[in-house]
Formats: structure tokens, sequence, C-alpha cells
């Protein structure tokens, strides 16, 4: 009597998914096609909804905006006004061997640059914090502006990365 149970109630959850296997196609195989409880294909997708513009930024977040956008321009400023110098140690550094004198400066002269921009990631990084954070808090008073911000940033520091790349793929070569 309990081989009997025992059997049966192994055998009970193989019989439930061989069920499932009972409906079959026209070749004998079991239909994959989509049931009609699996939903419509052939639905409207619902109208966008425009959400009216942020608020304008309180006079604290509004002069941080500032702040940080004076920063990012005035590392772009040093940024600029150190590459020609990186250019010229990457430029002197042709044909130099690796760890040699020329090399070092050239390594040097770059790091300077990845320096110069520090404070233009730092100033992205502050811009997503505080989207991020608005976002968190549901505030959306100046969020406008801090995209705007973080748009312009995220150039930048992409495009200083993009000189860098190049100069370090170019003292690679040398």
């Amino acid at each position: 009597m309990k081989r009997t149970l025992l059997s049966c109630t192994l055998a009970s959850p193989a019989l439930l998914v061989l069920a499932g296997c009972a409906t079959t196609g026209d070749d004998g195989y079991p239909d994959l096609g989509p049931r009609a409880v699996e939903g419509r294909l052939d639905t409207v997708p619902p109208e966008a909804v425009a959400l009216p513009p942020a608020p304008p930024p309180a006079a604290d977040l509004a002069a941080r905006i500032v702040q940080l956008a004076e920063q990012a321009e005035a590392a772009q400023q040093r940024f600029d006004a150190a590459l020609p110098a990186t250019q010229a140690a990457v430029t002197n550094a042709r044909g130099a061997a690796v760890s040699s004198e020329a090399w070092v400066v050239a390594q040097s002269a770059i790091s300077v640059l990845e320096s110069e921009r520090g404070p233009a990631s730092d100033a992205l990084a502050e811009a997503d914090a505080l989207i991020i954070a608005r976002a968190d808090s549901g505030e959306r008073a100046g969020t406008d502006e801090l995209t705007v911000l973080r748009d312009r940033l995220v150039t930048m520091v992409a495009a200083q990365q993009a000189v860098i790349d190049r100069l370090l793929a170019a003292l690679e070569r040398a």
C-alpha cells in the first residue's frame, strides 16, 4: 500500500507535465504559438503626455549650477593652456624608447593634462548627483538647467578624454 501511494504521488506531477503536451498541431507536435490569453499584438500604445517644463531652480541651486559651469570652464582653459606643451613632449618622444627621458617627460605632460581636466570631471559628477537627488526626491525645480549643464559637461569631458587618448596612442607608437 505504501509503495502504491508513493508511486502515485511521484507520478502525478509527471502526468500534469505530459498533459500540457496533449494539445498538438496538425503535424502531431505541440502547438507553440501564442494563446489567446497571452495578450494581443494589435494594441495601440497610449499617447504620450507632455509634462510642463520644470520650474526654475531655487537661488542656491542656480548659484551652484553657475559655479559648476565656471569650474568646468576654468578647467577647460587650463587644459587648453597645457595642451601645446604636451603635444610637443609627445612629438619629442617619437622614436624614443619606453622609459627613456623623452618618454617619461611626455607621460608626465599627459598626466598634467589629466589632472587639469579633473575639475571638469568633478563638476560632471556633481551635476549627475544633483540630478539623481532631485529625481529621488521628486523635486523638478532646476532639472532642466542641470540637464543642460550635464550635457555640456559630458561633451567637454569626452572631448578632453579623446585628446588624451590620441596623445597616449601617439606615444605608444613612438
